[in-house]
């Protein structure tokens, strides 16, 4: 359990990759970290070094040589020689194992370019709590290239040191990226807000008003269709449906008056009005399309009714011709 200045420096140079292990890693641990590590920065200044270290704790679970990371959580370290702080780790393993009690401790993260002899101290620690913790190591500084990410998973071995005593090294694992559903759309929106936060204003409101766009649009065609439907009713193409003529009134005596402001074409309007036209619009739209919902279900009531008459006045002659029948079978005999 020792690591000494021999097993360091093997630590650092052994870049093998065991392959009787595997790690399962999740998007949104990566993502956790990633923004641990990010906050860490500001709070440094931009500082490529910072006063405390980046660490954490990892998640998840473990069958034979098959470790799953599922979540992760930061950690907080003591400058007295244990780079955990005992009391804060287990106050926060009983709280997720209120809400996760299947959820066990799998190892811990860091931040570094490369490994480092404290880690075999996080090892020693983090050993009390599981009996093969595994390391995952992010890279910030690191360049990414097209082999993946600047992350790393390392497990331990016991290796022969140079005095031939005994000792543990880390040894690169192998390890597989998968993410469910939901984190598919976490990570979507993440990236969405992201890219958008960098954008200017001007680009912001050529997002919002081409989204606004396209909801007139599907309004002007929704439109179309009740016009022209009420067009071949007033010219006696198509037969008068009292139901939906009323209906159609109902929804424009719903619609709210305009203001002049929309009226004046010659008009310069102000970003307070441009605003307000706006929030009309949207209105606009939201009770066309519910005055449309309600006309669909009118429709289909109608449409039911109907066919309820139609069965209704088929009923009696169905039944006639069943009496008729009966009545003239005794007189054949």
């Amino acid at each position: 359990m020792k690591g000494g200045a021999g097993c360091a420096g093997e630590a650092m140079g052994d870049d093998s990759v065991a392959p009787s292990s595997s790690g399962l890693s999740f998007q949104l641990v990566l993502i956790s970290i990633g923004d641990h590590i990010t906050r860490d920065r500001v709070s440094t200044s931009g500082s490529a070094t910072s006063s405390s270290p980046v660490v954490g704790c990892l998640l998840g679970s473990q069958k034979g040589r098959h470790v799953d990371i599922s979540n992760c959580f930061e950690l907080i370290t003591e400058s007295d020689g244990a780079l955990f702080a005992p009391a804060f780790l287990q106050k926060k393993l009983e709280q997720y194992k209120q809400v996760f009690p299947d959820v066990d401790v799998v190892g811990w993260y860091g931040a570094a370019s490369a490994l480092r002899e404290v880690d075999m101290a996080c090892y020693q620690q983090m050993s009390t709590l599981h009996e093969a913790p595994v390391y995952l190591r992010m890279g910030p500084a690191e360049k990414s290239s097209s082999s993946g990410l600047p992350v790393y998973l390392y497990e331990t071995e016991l290796k022969s040191s140079e005095s031939g005593a005994p000792c543990r090294v880390f040894v690169k694992a192998s390890y597989t990226m998968e993410s469910l559903d939901t984190e598919h759309i976490v990570t979507q929106n993440l990236a969405m807000h992201s890219s958008m936060s960098s954008l200017a204003t001007g680009h912001q409101l050529a997002s919002s008003l081409t989204s606004l766009h396209s909801a007139l649009g599907t309004l002007k065609e929704q439109l179309s269709i009740i016009h022209d439907a009420v067009a071949d009713m007033a010219s006696g193409s198509a037969p008068l449906d009292c139901a939906v003529a009323r209906q159609a009134a109902g929804i424009v005596d719903q619609l709210p008056t305009l203001s002049p402001v929309l009226e004046g074409p010659g008009r310069d309007a102000q970003p307070a009005d441009r605003a307000a036209q706006s929030a009309r619009l949207v209105l606009l739209l939201a009770m066309l399309s519910k005055g449309t919902a309600a006309l669909g279900k009118v429709a289909d009531k109608a449409e039911s009714v109907a066919d309820w008459r139609g069965n209704r006045e088929s009923g009696p002659q169905d039944r006639d011709a069943k009496a008729g029948s009966l009545s003239a079978a005794p007189m054949s005999g």
